[in-house]
């Protein structure tokens, strides 16, 4: 029986990230700690069908991005799937919104709502 999803522990400049990611999307990321005994525990009980696995594609370019956002350079993003079958409606437009928000730049929760019409 192959998982649905598997994810990957990496090291950034700011400590240890996991991602979880299915061969579609990302499913689920957790962001800089010093422990990846908790990082693992987490993805062990927010996915409990995730197994180890070299990220590809996708999943690899979210490493990669990631990687590169926490050593302080500009990389959106926006092209990496996300998995948001499980959002609400509404907070799947709010990402929507926000995805295109460069980094390094912000906006209002006014201008969010505003984009939402």
């Amino acid at each position: 029986m192959t998982a649905r999803c598997g994810f990957a522990v990496f090291e950034t400049r700011l400590g240890v990230c996991g991602l979880v990611f299915s061969a579609e999307a990302v499913l689920g990321c957790r962001l800089p700690t010093d422990d990846a005994g908790e990082l693992r525990s987490w993805v062990r009980s927010a996915f409990p069908e995730a197994v180890k696995r070299v990220p590809e594609g996708h999943a690899a370019r979210a490493v990669a991005g990631i990687t590169a956002l926490l050593r302080g350079e500009h990389d959106p993003l926006a092209d990496v799937p996300l998995d948001t079958s499980g959002v609400p409606p509404f907070h799947r437009r709010v990402y929507d919104v926000v995805r295109t928000i460069a980094p390094g730049h912000t906006r209002t929760y006014g201008e969010v709502a505003e984009a939402l019409g």
